[in-house]
């Protein structure tokens, strides 16, 4: 869900594999690692984090913005 939302792209031939405006990353469970930056983390804070260049608590209000639309919608 962070990846799709964040613009990422799945590679085509490697489904652990996405293309995003940070660079490639591997994804394996919660684990993920950019290939072109060299870094990586865990969990989706991290990661949002990461694609956003933004501190935890903005990631974290972020995210808890997201759930909240997305349960509204239901």
């Amino acid at each position: 869900m962070v990846l799709r939302r964040s613009g990422a792209v799945p590679d085509r031939a490697d489904p652990h594999k996405w293309h995003t405006a940070q660079g490639v990353l591997s994804v394996t469970g919660a684990q993920f690692i950019n290939w072109n930056l060299g870094g990586g983390g865990g969990g989706a804070i991290d990661l949002v984090m990461h694609l956003h260049g933004v501190g935890f608590g903005q990631a974290l209000s972020g995210w808890n913005g997201t759930a909240r639309r997305a349960r509204s919608r239901r």
